[in-house]
């Protein structure tokens, strides 16, 4: 019996050892597990801590990514930009060359007309000048001939006179009756007083001849123009000629007029004063020449010119 209670007691220690080693085992099995799902959960978490640091990074990556694309449209943009802005410029400063080229141009082409203008204009002068001086000439001979025929006629008829007067002497000078030497006298008193105003006359005649020999009106010397010598006189105003170089002067009634849609030239007119009377503006002269092809680069009084719509 104290055998089977020892062999009682020795099972039930060892069954009390089994115990506490197998508890030992599952403790220290716990612990390893433990430890294991520690290590595990670590690992996640430094798993995904890592990831999201990736994440992160990637995420920075893209905006800087993204920032430099943005800032390379942006530079891209302001290039073109540029580019638009240095093109508007240079097509701007092209434009204005352009302009500043036909306002020379323009300034030329109008400086020549008008130099041929005032060409054409002091030719005309000189041509009315000329006629007029011819005329002066014409009318000065045509009025010393009469006054010379007028001093002839009174020379001869004082010559009669004075012929008729000597008869009349001689008469009353003859014996006669009291009444044929009084008729006599009277007679010889009546031609003596028309041979005074013959020689009168004649005299008068032979002064206004001297006179107008040597008369010749002065003229008003134009603005801006020396006086011209003694003797000569200013062309007409309102008369030139027909072609420059020419005397032959030409004037219309309806000068200066319309007679549908053809404007009649006036003395003193120019493409550039047709244009600025009709078009606006004395500028667009040309448009006018461009419609009157058969015209010169001069006009003068009387042509036609058509008036562009």
């Amino acid at each position: 019996k104290k055998a089977a209670d020892l062999a009682k007691a020795a099972d039930a220690k060892a069954a009390e050892e089994r115990r506490l080693a197998e508890a030992k085992r599952a403790e220290e099995a716990k612990k390893a597990a433990d430890a294991a799902k520690a290590a595990a959960d670590a690992r996640a978490a430094e798993l995904r801590r890592q990831a999201e640091l990736k994440a992160a990074e990637d995420a920075r990556l893209a905006k800087e990514a993204a920032d430099r694309a943005a800032e390379e449209a942006r530079k891209s943009v302001a290039a073109a930009k540029a580019a638009d802005e240095r093109r508007l410029a240079d097509l701007r400063v092209a434009e204005a060359a352009k302009k500043a080229a036909d306002e020379a141009r323009l300034r030329k082409e109008t400086d020549t007309l008008r130099v041929a203008e005032a060409k054409a204009a002091e030719d005309a002068r000189k041509a009315a000048e000329t006629q007029r001086l011819a005329d002066v000439a014409r009318r000065e001979a045509e009025a010393r001939r009469a006054a010379e025929i007028r001093t002839a006629d009174e020379a001869k008829r004082a010559a009669d006179a004075a012929k008729a007067v000597e008869a009349a002497r001689r008469q009353a000078e003859a014996p006669s009756s009291e009444a044929a030497r009084r008729e006599a006298q009277r007679k010889m008193e009546a031609e003596a007083k028309k041979a005074a105003e013959a020689a009168a006359r004649a005299i008068a005649t032979a002064k206004e001849k001297i006179a107008a020999a040597g008369r010749q009106p002065a003229p008003a010397p134009a603005p801006g123009r020396a006086p011209r010598e003694q003797g000569s006189a200013a062309p007409a105003p309102v008369a030139r000629p027909t072609r420059p170089g020419t005397g032959a002067v030409t004037t219309c009634a309806n000068a200066g007029g319309m007679e549908g849609g053809v404007y009649i030239v006036k003395p003193g007119d120019s493409y550039w004063s047709i244009a600025e009377q009709h078009l606006g503006k004395g500028i667009r002269w040309r448009a006018v020449k461009r419609a009157n092809p058969r015209l010169g680069s001069v006009i003068h009084p009387c042509q036609r010119v058509a008036i562009p719509k």
